[in-house]
């Protein structure tokens, strides 16, 4: 099973393409809304993977 850090950087990874061909492709409206969606488990997780690390 992968860690918390490696699924981490998967989803940074996702998250970067995913603006890069979003922009180049003039994408909008529901694709931005799943973008920000990621972004927001992003931080969730990074948060938690934080408290673990420290605890």
């Amino acid at each position: 099973m992968k860690s918390l850090t490696e699924l981490l950087g998967a989803l940074d990874q996702h998250s970067a393409t995913s603006h890069l061909l979003s922009s180049q492709l003039g994408m909008h409206g529901q694709r931005a809304d799943s973008i920000i969606k990621i972004e927001q488990i992003l931080y969730a997780l990074r948060a938690l993977n934080k408290r673990q690390t420290v605890a």
